[in-house]
């Protein structure tokens, strides 16, 4: 019974005009701007964003570590 409920509920839910036009997040401001909803936006975009710049960085240590490894291997040759 409880998962035909958990499976019917969001399924009414646009059945009853009175709820489901009580969405507190969709709305503007009184004065009208969307700062409200701007902060959301950013919230969940903040992770998206650490994980680029992670990638970034690890990219670019590995590129370097490459580069490393490579003028190490072409320097021993010259050396002998």
């Amino acid at each position: 019974m409880i998962l035909l409920r958990a499976l019917l509920g969001p399924a009414a839910a646009p059945l009853l005009p009175a709820v489901a036009a009580a969405c507190a997040v969709c709305a503007d401001t009184a004065s009208g701007d969307r700062g409200f909803n701007h902060a959301f936006i950013a919230f969940m975009a903040t992770p998206f964003a650490v994980a680029a710049v992670a990638g970034v960085v690890l990219a670019r240590l590995g590129r370097a570590a490459r580069a490393r490894e490579g003028a190490g291997q072409a320097g021993e040759g010259e050396r002998c």
